[in-house]
């Protein structure tokens, strides 16, 4: 068992946020020496001293999604017929990751209709966003 640090740190936070800008997830990070765990930055974030954290870690976080946008054209432009079943789960975990972390620009738009078109159903609009 490794002893890391609990107190907050700017540096440590600092470094969390440029590797959650580059796309790493902070499961990876925690998981390195000299890192705190988990639940160590999330008592970080909730901190009311630490809003400057809360709000470099959110950028991070937007930056790191476009990052991951970024790699699921990469994943689909690299596969080929030995690796095809391999890429598409790749691009489509990527995908649900991206859907649930910024729903507004990455998820599927639902529309609901009605009001004064009586018992008009319900429509799913799925805007296409992923190739």
């Amino acid at each position: 068992t490794r002893m890391v640090e609990t107190v907050y740190s700017q540096e440590i936070a600092d470094r969390i946020c440029e590797r959650l800008a580059d796309g790493e997830s902070l499961s990876s990070i925690c998981r390195e020496p000299g890192f705190p765990g988990r639940a160590t930055v999330y008592r970080w974030l909730t901190h009311p001293d630490h809003t400057a954290f809360r709000e470099a870690y959110d950028r991070a976080r937007e930056l790191g999604c476009e990052i991951e946008f970024d790699r699921i054209i990469e994943i689909a432009d690299s596969a080929d017929h030995v690796n095809v079943q391999v890429a598409r789960l790749q691009v489509d975990a990527r995908k649900w990751r991206l859907a649930k972390m910024m729903p507004r620009k990455y998820g599927d738009k639902v529309a609901l209709t009605g009001g004064d078109e009586g018992d008009a159903p319900i429509r799913q609009a799925l805007e296409v966003k992923f190739v």
